[in-house]
């Protein structure tokens, strides 16, 4: 799913439904593009342009049926707080979401830039990256976070 297909997508759940925007819902305010760029630097990593499109846009927390991380670790959505039992956080993956189960989906790192596919983390085997249903984090967004 390209870009404006998703921000058409959520744009119309915004306006359809009050569970998507309000007081009830937890959610960063979009990040800057020069903190976002400090964390890249920072961390030694690429972020794939969805996610962090996504981050520029719309922030991080609650999205409906789904939890989006932070690249941030000042933010209350922190991938680096929420992924405490992974291990190579910020080197070999790094997690974007999970299903409240303790299974993570997370983008691959390879040379310090991430993938832009995402594969899942599950903890029933020992974390082990497997492919996902997603092709890439827009499709995540319409297809998990946006849909019950």
């Amino acid at each position: 799913m390209d870009d404006k297909d998703l921000d058409t997508m959520i744009a119309e759940v915004r306006a359809n439904s009050r569970l998507f925007d309000g007081s009830h819902v937890e959610r960063d305010a979009p990040i800057s593009n020069m903190r976002l760029a400090e964390i890249e630097s920072t961390r030694g990593i690429t972020l794939p342009s969805q996610y962090r499109r996504f981050l520029l846009l719309y922030g991080a927390g609650d999205f409906l049926y789904g939890t989006v991380y932070s690249a941030d670790p000042d933010s209350g959505w922190s991938l680096w707080k929420e992924s405490q039992y992974l291990k190579g956080v910020g080197e070999t993956l790094l997690p974007f979401s999970d299903n409240g189960c303790g299974d993570y989906l997370v983008f691959k790192i390879a040379d310090g830039v991430c993938s832009d596919r995402v594969y899942w983390a599950d903890h029933e085997r020992a974390y082990e990256l497997t492919e996902s249903d997603y092709a890439d984090f827009n499709t995540f967004v319409a297809n998990a976070a946006l849909r019950s």
